[in-house]
Formats: C-alpha cells, structure tokens, sequence
C-alpha cells in the first residue's frame, strides 16, 4: 500500500468510520493536512490532531499484519 493510492483512502474513509462508531472513542476532528503542509511536516503525519494520528498508524499496522498473514 502506498500513500496516495486508492487503496490507502479506502483504508483511511473505513478507519474514520470505525472510529466514529467506537464507544471508548468520540473524536470528530478529522481534518487532514492540506499539501502545503505537509511539505513541512515529519514522515507519517496524516491528521491534525495527534491522538488520531497515533490511532491511524496503529489501524495501518493492524491493516498490514492481516493483509501480509491472509494474502495468497
């Protein structure tokens, strides 16, 4: 998966509503770098706010575990 692909919006559009259904979890600040911000943030930086950032990469490695254990 590559950042900027389809596949990786698909992933990012599911964890945005997974978190929204989450009990424990009731953040509504999605909002998304705009591309002159992230030619000057750090490598891995995909929201705003840290605490869904944090959540994100964890979904990514959750994401990548399955897709890399249950492929072929």
């Amino acid at each position: 998966m590559q950042l900027g692909s389809k596949e990786f919006y698909d992933i990012q559009s599911q964890f945005e509503k997974d978190l929204n259904r989450a009990a424990f979890a009731r953040i509504h600040d999605f909002s998304k770098p705009t591309r002159e911000q992230l030619q000057n943030l750090p490598k891995g930086e995909f929201y705003n706010n840290g605490e869904v950032n944090k959540a994100f990469k964890i979904y990514l490695a959750g994401y990548a575990l399955g897709k890399c254990k249950y492929q072929n």
